[in-house]
């Protein structure tokens, strides 16, 4: 090649500057690497890796393409950062080795070593941590820009042996360095303290017995009766799962009753004193435990109890009467030391809905105890153990382990060594200096960290994890609920149609939101936080023996979603449906729940658990259970879910009080009627879609399938809606409606149904910022047929309604504090969001005007507000969050309306709400609202309630509701959905297995 001719090769290849005068001093060895650098660059990866790195070589022997040293690859607008990177040119694969990161957006994972086959498609990637963003998902590696790799070929082989440098390939023009995070290291931790590792117990007892109900005992509304009994119980634990348990109990009472008031049956005289009796009780039942912190537990324990002889109270208060019957207890545990605790519980047994004889109730009692507990439990941990990546120093790996050159070590890049580059993780042991109640010291005893309590263990644990560094900022809560309001009844199930107005009607207070009947968990999750040992990828997903998820930016994680056997595979439409063989929700790391197998990741993917459990005395004569089948997929745009139930406390009971008889008006009163056995069950199904830009959705919600009470035990619903623009209106809803026995509450007039419905109506809604005042505005005009009940009577009218409504909800911040610090042990302790001490006032102005078919129209102007107090930051265990509301309203009425759901009644109106922590994330939610016109025949009685009783965290919270109004209630768990920045550290609990011997000499108090 001449000197012009090389000239020009040279100058071809990108970033090769030709040196003349060297090429005059060493002209042979310049051909030949000219020559080497010519072939190497038919070979190496395209241009579209954009490469840097400390040294770049191809080594011809093994035809490999090798950059060392800080190697940062550009793939399709994301990075990819490790500390060695290979191309294989003849099996087409990449490897990449120590510290391997990649950050697209806000997708970030990282791991010890990736390993991708570019022609099959295959790979592996171990010690995974990552985000996993939902919004704008990374499922399979050919999603990142790998796939891309052209065939490379070589035109001749090479004859040297020797590897040849390669200058390094810049990035291109206008593109900027990247900040490349470093690697994530998981937080070295010490175990969680065990709350309660003893598994027998003995138990002694002294109590009285109450003349009440069931549900009154709860509330201690009753007459205590001179029925004393005193025993002694003993407990085994047989099964734990963190801090849940199931215990064997077995008990023996003696009763002393003394001569007290009987009752009116199966005596000659009713009422007639009851002689003294003195008796035993025997008892044996399986108890469910749950420690909520490490001093307080609640449990449940469900058996049979038998008494020596016939109960002169039950025989005498009771049609039907048993010596053996069921027993029910709750109860509540108070440790006041390791072995010790006190004990408070109520004694309930009864015939379980006349399954024992035909019995319905029995006695109830208070029982207090002092309870010893003893023997430790082994605690066998079967959580997955999983390693930090390569960069993170482990006390499980060897430390003489050295990383060598790849070069040498030819295909051993997934080989899980040590890094030298990086310090070892230490774990610092401390002990309580006893002279100072609030420091610590150091001591490389860890015997002697295990001697201290589990609240000196608890308090060292929280001060270790207030030093981490969480790596996050900008946190934003997105999803569910926000602290001072309750979840909503989900939009299948709400009334939306023919009652929206009263949600933009009278200020309410927010405990006084509706609450239905939901999912047991449920939670949508746009990013997700993942961990794993290893990852198998493939051409159409990915799978995994065992991978964790959470929806908590934080570390240690409140919640996360453990689950084993994963097989993710991407369906046509671009989502990925992942299935495991199991799941478990795991909160606080104590506390594992099963939830769904099936998970589907897409935007703001859906969290649940298919069971839903509530109570519905209206239609359901009580608790009832359903399960959340599979949503099938009926066209491309149609969708339809279903949701089968039992009702159970109607087939316990064998009776139901939901229906009215056969041959009555659908308006006449409900009578009790023997239940058959297609009573027991039912479904709700909702059917949605779109087509030509309109929204459809249909609702079902059918109690009962039996012929005899099937169309009074079935409810339809459902709508058409379209948002179209109108010249100086802007966006307006279209939106047409009908129904079938709809239920509506009306206030005082209580539940009411709309037997028929149909119409349409046009709505703008808005929102609008003027100064510090929040308004939201809603105006509506619409025309429907109804055929509902009569105001007043039993009867149905039939009647078309034409209805104006205008409705201005205004919030002005009065005072405003500040919130505790943005930390996880702070602010976000407790809450989603940080909590912002402050007085606010809510206001709402709303007027409706209606006119109907028979002439007759009803008009009305409404005003409501008050003020909303929140005392304190929700940062301390004890009384650091209150929030009061107090909201009063009052109505002018013209005219009246023919029917019962749209009466204006209540015109004055007093509502008050109260939200008080108790006691740590244990919050007390009440809200009651008043009838206070005093024209109304129901001045002074209570138009709505509501009691929930919430344990509340930042990624989650659990509560039992119950609204004593509307007689529904139920149970449930929530998670919490953020946006963040930053990567975050790993989340699963890694405690090293040479924890004694890595002492940190240096206290991190």
């Amino acid at each position: 090649m001449s000197l012009n001719g090389f000239r020009a090769k040279a100058n071809s290849i990108k970033n090769v500057h030709f040196d003349e005068h060297a090429w005059k001093n060493n002209y042979a060895e310049k051909f030949l690497l000219a020559e080497e650098i010519d072939q190497a660059e038919e070979l190496r990866p395209p241009q579209e890796l954009k490469i840097r790195a400390a040294s770049q070589r191809y080594d011809a022997k093994r035809k490999r393409f090798i950059a060392e040293g800080g190697v940062t690859i550009t793939l399709d607008g994301g990075v990819l950062m490790a500390d060695l990177v290979e191309f294989d040119v003849g099996f087409k694969t990449l490897y990449a080795r120590g510290a391997v990161r990649f950050k697209k957006g806000a997708n970030y994972f990282q791991g010890s070593s990736l390993r991708y086959n570019l022609l099959q498609k295959t790979g592996e990637l171990k010690d995974v941590y990552g985000v996993l963003d939902l919004e704008n998902p990374i499922y399979t590696l050919s999603s990142v820009g790998i796939t891309p790799f052209s065939p490379l070929y070589p035109s001749k082989e090479i004859s040297s042996n020797r590897s040849v440098d390669l200058p390094e390939v810049e990035l291109t023009q206008g593109q900027k360095k990247f900040n490349y995070p470093e690697i994530a290291c998981p937080a070295v931790l010490p175990p969680l303290p065990d709350w309660q590792p003893r598994e027998w117990a003995v138990t002694g007892w002294g109590g009285e017995m109450i003349d009440s109900g069931f549900g009154d005992t709860f509330i201690f509304n009753g007459r205590l009766r001179r029925q004393y009994l005193y025993g002694i119980g003993l407990q085994k634990r047989f099964y734990r799962s963190g801090v849940f348990s199931l215990e064997f109990e077995t008990d023996i009472f003696n009763h002393n009753a003394y001569k007290d008031i009987g009752g009116k049956y199966n005596q000659d005289v009713e009422f007639a004193d009851l002689k003294p009796q003195n008796f035993g009780e025997g008892l044996i039942g399986i108890g469910a435990r749950l420690w909520v912190r490490p001093w307080l537990s609640f449990a449940v324990t469900e058996g049979i109890s038998y008494y020596s002889e016939v109960s002169e109270y039950e025989r005498t208060f009771r049609k039907k009467y048993s010596q053996l019957l069921n027993y029910l207890a709750f109860e509540i545990e108070v440790s006041t030391s390791k072995n010790v605790s006190i004990v408070g519980r109520i004694h309930h047994r009864s015939g379980a809905f006349g399954i024992y004889n035909g019995a319905h109730g029995g006695g109830n009692g208070y029982l207090l105890g002092l309870r010893y507990r003893w023997q430790n439990e082994v605690n066998n941990n079967t959580e997955v153990k999983l390693q930090p990546p390569l960069g993170c120093k482990s006390s499980s790996r060897d430390d003489s382990t050295l990383r060598k050159p790849l070069s040498e070590e030819l295909d051993s890049i997934v080989l899980g060594d040590g890094s030298p580059k990086y310090e070892s993780l230490k774990f610092p042991i401390l002990k309580k200096d006893k002279t100072k109640s609030s420091d610590f010291g150091f001591s490389n005893n860890y015997k002697e960290y295990e001697k201290l309590s589990v609240y000196e263990q608890e308090e060292i644990r929280g001060k270790m994890i207030s030093r981490l560094d969480q790596r996050m900022s900008n946190i934003k809560f997105k999803k569910s609920f926000k602290i001072e309001k309750k979840l909503g009844v989900p939009e299948s199930s709400r009334t939306r149609i023919l009652q929206e107005e009263k949600e933009f009607g009278r200020v309410k207070p927010g405990q006084l939101v509706d609450l239905g009947r939901t999912k047991f968990i449920s939670g949508r999750i746009s990013r997700w936080r993942v961990q794993a040992s290893r990852v198998i990828l493939n051409a159409d997903g990915w799978e995994a023996d065992r991978m964790a998820f959470t929806n908590d930016p934080f570390t240690p994680a409140q919640s996360r979603i453990d689950a084993e056997g994963i097989i993710a595979r991407e369906e046509d439409d671009g989502t990925t449906v992942i299935t495991s063989k199991r799941n478990r929700l795991v909160l606080e790391d104590r506390l594992p729940i099963p939830v769904s197998r099936v998970r589907r990741f897409e935007n703001e993917e859906e969290v649940e658990n298919r069971w839903v459990v509530g109570f519905d005395y209206a239609d359901r004569d009580g608790a009832f259970i359903g399960r959340n089948l599979k949503e099938k997929k009926l066209s491309e745009n149609f969708k339809l879910s279903l949701q089968p139930q039992v009702n159970l406390e109607r087939s316990i009971d064998g009776n139901t009080q939901s229906y009215v008889s056969k041959d009555d008006s659908v308006a006449e009163d409900k009578i009790l009627q023997k239940g058959e056995f297609l009573d027991n069950f039912g479904l709700e199904s909702n059917l949605s879609g779109k087509v030509w830009g309109w929204g459809i959705e249909a609702n079902s919600d059918i109690s009962t399938f039996s012929p005899n009470n099937f169309l009074n035990g079935s409810r339809h619903w459902g709508d058409i809606s379209k948002l179209s623009y109108l010249p100086l209106v802007g966006e307006v809803e279209t939106r047409f409606f009908s129904a079938y026995r709809y239920r509506a509450w009306n206030g005082s007039l209580g539940e009411t149904d709309i037997y028929t419905a149909y119409g349409a109506f046009l709505q703008k809604s808005g929102r609008f910022k003027s100064g510090n005042l929040t308004n939201n505005l809603l105006v509506r005009v619409g025309s429907g047929r109804y055929q509902a009940e009569k105001n007043s009577t039993k009867s149905l009218t039939d009647l078309w309604r034409g209805n104006i409504y205008a409705s201005l909800s205004s919030g002005l911040p009065l005072w405003s504090g500040k919130t505790a610090p943005l930390t996880p042990d702070r602010a976000y302790r407790y809450s989603p969001v940080p909590i912002t001490p402050g007085v606010a006032l809510q206001t709402n102005l709303n007027t409706s005007l209606s006119t109907y078919g028979d002439g007759k129209g009803q008009s009305t102007l409404s005003f409501s507000g008050g003020p909303a107090f929140t005392i304190g930051r929700f940062d301390n265990l004890l009384l650091s969050y209150s929030k009061f509301s107090l909201i009063a309203g009052g109505t002018l009425k013209s005219g009246a309306s023919p029917f019962s759901f749209d009466q204006a009644v209540d015109l004055g109106t007093l509502g008050l709400g109260v939200a008080q922590q108790i006691y740590g994330p244990l919050i007390l939610d009440i809200g009651i609202e008043y009838n206070i016109d005093s024209a109304s025949s129901n001045y002074g009685q209570i138009l709505d309630s509501n009691i929930e009783l919430r344990y509340q965290r930042r990624a989650y919270d659990f509560g039992l509701y119950f609204n004593p109004y509307k007689r529904i209630g139920g149970f449930r768990i929530r998670l919490n959905d953020f946006s963040f920045d930053g990567t975050g550290i790993p989340f699963v609990p890694y405690n090293p297995t040479k924890m004694k011997r890595e002492v940190d000499k240096k206290s991190i108090i």
